[in-house]
């Protein structure tokens, strides 16, 4: 089964938290990683930018509308995402607690419906 592991954290905790907190952020992230691609559960994973540089766009009645920033007004941002294919939601339960990034927000974890990255992924790419 697919599922999305949706990474939202705060920005401001993250900017205040102490030097040695986020040194250590880096490689337990890596290991992370390597122990999802070592089980074969890793499909593709992505660090998303900072908020400051998003923009969001909408269609009302025709009308593009922009906003700079965030989705929605929140003290946590969608920070980046996981690609997993793993047995059931538990086994996404598990590994999304494991997560050194929800030491600073939330893991959002959801099945991703109506799609088979087997049949998306060419094996020769």
């Amino acid at each position: 089964m697919y599922f999305a592991l949706l990474i939202h954290s705060d920005e401001d905790l993250m900017g205040a938290a102490p030097p040695e907190d986020l040194a250590a952020i880096g490689p337990a992230v890596d290991a992370f990683d390597h122990a999802l691609s070592e089980a074969g559960s890793n499909v593709g994973s992505v660090r998303l930018g900072n908020t400051a540089a998003t923009t969001v766009i909408r269609v009302r009645g025709g009308r593009v509308m922009t906003t700079d920033g965030p989705f929605a007004e929140t003290k946590e941002q969608l920070g980046g995402l996981y690609l997993l294919d793993v047995a059931d939601r538990a086994a996404a339960l598990a590994l999304a607690a494991e997560l050194p990034m929800a030491a600073f927000g939330a893991v959002e974890v959801r099945e991703l419906a109506g799609l088979d990255l087997r049949r998306t992924v060419s094996p020769e790419a």
